[in-house]
C-alpha cells in the first residue's frame, strides 16, 4: 500500500502523486483454478495539477460448470469482469500528506447477463520522516451491480500500513499492512520486504497471515530487474490446494527520457605563463 510508481493506483492512488514523469505499465495475472487478470495503465504528472492517470483492469475465467436444478450437466459457461479506472493525486495537500482518487466504472458479465457498477476508492500517504511513511486506503466504495433482479454489494475494505527505507542499507523496504474487509468481517495483516541490488535487481518476499487455503499459502516470493527506463517484475504465490498464482509486470518510466542529458565537461590546457619581460 505504499506504492510509489504507476502500479499504484490499483492498491493506492495516492502513491502516484510523486511521479516527476509519464509511467506506463502492464500486468498479467495467472490465477489459480483458471482465472487471468491483466492491467495496463498510465499516469502523467501535469504542473502545479497533480497526477493523473487512466488504466483498464479485467478478469476472466472460462470453462465453468453448468448444472440445472435437477443437478443435470449443461454446456460450461464464462464470467468476466472490466474495470475503466480514472485517478487522481496530489502531493502535499499539506507538508508531507498526499492524498488521491479512483473513479472506477465496473462491467461484469456471468454467461449472458450483465451488470454495472460505479466505485471510488481513496488514500493518503504520510511521510512521517525522511525514512518511514504511512498510508491508508479506502478501496470499493461503489453502487450495487445488479443481475437481472438480484442485486448485491462487493467487498469494502480498508488497507492500512507503514513502511521503512533505512538511509543506512541503501535500496531496501521493509513494510507491513493490515487489510480489513468489513462485509466479512475479516482482518489480514501482512509483512514484506524489497532490497535492491545495485539498483539493478530487486529480490522480495512476503507474508499474509489467515489466508487458510493450505500448504504455504500467504507466502510471497519475487524478483525484479531494471534496464535503462525499463523494469520487468515476476511474483510467485502459492495457493494451498487451489494451486499457485503467477504475476509478471512491465514498467515504462517515459519520465527518464525526458531528463536534459548531463553535458560533458573538457578540462581545458592550462594557459602558458606570461613571458618574462627583461
Amino acid at each position: 500500500v505504499m506504492g510509489d510508481d504507476v502500479d499504484s493506483v490499483f492498491w493506492n492512488p495516492s502513491g502516484i502523486a510523486g511521479l516527476a514523469g509519464e509511467q506506463l505499465t502492464a500486468t498479467y495475472l495467472s490465477y489459480f483454478q483458471d482465472v487471468n487478470l491483466g492491467f495496463v495503465g498510465g499516469a502523467n504528472p501535469v504542473k502545479d495539477l497533480g497526477v493523473f492517470g487512466l488504466s483498464l483492469a479485467y478478469m476472466s475465467v472460462k470453462d465453468i460448470n453448468r448444472y440445472g436444478l435437477d443437478e443435470t450437466p449443461g454446456a460450461n459457461f464464462g464470467a468476466s469482469d472490466m474495470n475503466i479506472m480514472l485517478s487522481y493525486a496530489k502531493k502535499d495537500i499539506i507538508p508531507r500528506l498526499s492524498a488521491g482518487a479512483n473513479a472506477k466504472m465496473l462491467s461484469q458479465k456471468i454467461d449472458d447477463k450483465k451488470a454495472s457498477a460505479v466505485a471510488f476508492d481513496l488514500g493518503a500517504t504520510y511521510n512521517i520522516t525522511p525514512e518511514i511513511g504511512a498510508s491508508v486506503v479506502l478501496r470499493d466504495m461503489r453502487t450495487k451491480p445488479k443481475f437481472v433482479n438480484v442485486a448485491d454489494s462487493l467487498p469494502l475494505n480498508l488497507i492500512a500500513g507503514v513502511g521503512y527505507k533505512p538511509e543506512m542499507l541503501k535500496g531496501l523496504t521493509l513494510e507491513s499492512d493490515v487489510e480489513m474487509y468489513f462485509r466479512d468481517k475479516k482482518t489480514y495483516p501482512s509483512v514484506g520486504a524489497e532490497y535492491w541490488i545495485a539498483d539493478i535487481a530487486a529480490l522480495r518476499a512476503g507474508y499474509t497471515f489467515g489466508r487458510d487455503l493450505g500448504k504455504a499459502s500467504g507466502l510471497g516470493a519475487g524478483v525484479g530487474f531494471k534496464l535503462m527506463f525499463f523494469r520487468l517484475d515476476y511474483a510467485f504465490a502459492p495457493a494451498g490446494d487451489l494451486g499457485s498464482t503467477h504475476r509478471i509486470s512491465l514498467n515504462c518510466n517515459l519520465g527518464e527520457l525526458s531528463k536534459p542529458a548531463v553535458p560533458e565537461v573538457k578540462a581545458e590546457p592550462a594557459a602558458a605563463p606570461a613571458p618574462v619581460l627583461p
